[in-house]
C-alpha cells in the first residue's frame, strides 16, 4: 500500500477548453510555492500545439531557511552525501505525483513535459532519469545533478534534456550544470545546455524564449 502523501498543487485548464493531450508540470525552487511558476503557465501554453493542461505542486516539506515556502530538501547541510539523501527523500512524492497527475488527465508520462527551477530541476531531472518510460521532455532551470556513484546503475529512461544556465548564477554555479552535461551524454541522454551572459539564478525572457523553441520542437509532430 502507498502511503507517500500527495502533494497540494495548483492547474490551468488547456487553452480553448480542450481535453488535453499533454501535460506540463513546473516544479518550484527553495523557498517558493506552487503559485510561483503559474505566471508561466499561459506563456509555456502558447509555445505548444496541442491542448496542454499545467500543473503546479508543493514541495512536500516546509522551507527550512524560512517561516514561509517550500523545499524539496534541505539545503541546511550542503555536504554532498545530505544533498544526495534529501533528493532521494522528496523522489517518491514526486514520482507518485507525476503517475497521479498523467492517469488523471488520462494521459501517460511519454506525454509529460517536466520543467525545474533550482531544486525542482535537480528534482526533474533525479526523477525522469529513474522512470520506467521516457518523458516527453525535460526542462532544467539554473539546476542540475545532486548524484552519487549510484546513478549510473539506475538510468532506466533518455528523455529528451534541455538546461539553461546563467552564467554568473551563484546559487546555483554553471559548474553544476555543466557537469550534468559530462556525466549523461556519454551515457546516451540527448541532452543540450544553454548559457546566456548576464544572468544570476533566475528566469529571463532569453530563457523563456529558448524553453519555448524546445517545447515546441518535442510537440510539433504531436
Amino acid at each position: 500500500m502507498n502511503t507517500t502523501p500527495s502533494l497540494d498543487f495548483l492547474e490551468a485548464p488547456p487553452l480553448g477548453g480542450q481535453e488535453p493531450k499533454i501535460l506540463l508540470v513546473l516544479l518550484h525552487g527553495l523557498g517558493a510555492d506552487k503559485h510561483d511558476l503559474m505566471t508561466l503557465a499561459e506563456p509555456l501554453q502558447m509555445f505548444i500545439k496541442p491542448a496542454t493542461r499545467v500543473v503546479s505542486p508543493d514541495a512536500p516539506f516546509p522551507c527550512s531557511l524560512a517561516p514561509v515556502g517550500k523545499q524539496w530538501f534541505s539545503m541546511e547541510d550542503p555536504k554532498p552525501e545530505e544533498l544526495v539523501n534529501g533528493v532521494r527523500d522528496a523522489a517518491p512524492y514526486l514520482r507518485q505525483f507525476l503517475v497521479e497527475q498523467a492517469a488523471f488527465s488520462n494521459l501517460s508520462i511519454r506525454n509529460t513535459i517536466i520543467l525545474g527551477f533550482s531544486q525542482g530541476g535537480i528534482m526533474a531531472l533525479h526523477v525522469a532519469l529513474r522512470l520506467e518510460s521516457n518523458a516527453l521532455g525535460i526542462i532544467c532551470l539554473s539546476g542540475g545533478l545532486i548524484e552519487d556513484e549510484r546513478i549510473t546503475g539506475e538510468l532506466s529512461a533518455q528523455p529528451q534534456i534541455l538546461m539553461c544556465h546563467g552564467k554568473d548564477d551563484n546559487v546555483v554555479p554553471l559548474a553544476v550544470a555543466e557537469e550534468t552535461i559530462k556525466i549523461l551524454k556519454p551515457a546516451g541522454i540527448p541532452i543540450e545546455l544553454e548559457t546566456f551572459n548576464n544572468l544570476e539564478h533566475s528566469i529571463d525572457d532569453r530563457v523563456l524564449a529558448r524553453v519555448g523553441q524546445f517545447l515546441n520542437h518535442i510537440t510539433f509532430s504531436l
